[in-house]
C-alpha cells in the first residue's frame, strides 16, 4: 500500500491526535460561528428526527425469538460477522 509521502509516524499522529483545531479551516470556534444558529438548530432537529424514524422503522424488523428468525441468520453466523 503506497503512503504517497506520508510516513507511518504522521499517520499514527493523525489517528491518535485527531483534528488539529489550531489550523485554519479545521473546526474550532471560527468554524462553529460561521454557521448561523438557525441552521444548526434545523440540522439538529432534522438529524434527530431522521434517527428516530430509522430506529422505529428498524424496530419493526427485529425478531427477539431466535427460533423464529425471518432473516435466516443463525446466532453463530451473527456472532461470526459482528465479533
Amino acid at each position: 500500500m503506497p503512503l504517497y509521502g506520508y510516513s507511518p509516524e504522521v499517520i499514527k499522529d493523525w489517528l491518535i491526535g485527531g483534528v488539529d483545531f489550531n489550523l485554519a479551516g479545521n473546526g474550532g470556534p471560527t468554524c462553529t460561528d460561521f454557521t448561523p444558529p438557525a441552521r444548526r438548530y434545523f440540522e439538529f432537529i432534522f438529524g434527530s428526527l431522521f434517527g428516530v424514524l430509522l430506529l422505529a422503522w428498524a424496530y419493526r424488523y427485529l425478531s427477539f425469538d431466535l427460533r423464529k428468525r425471518k432473516c435466516g441468520l443463525s446466532l453463530k453466523k451473527f456472532m461470526f460477522y459482528f465479533v
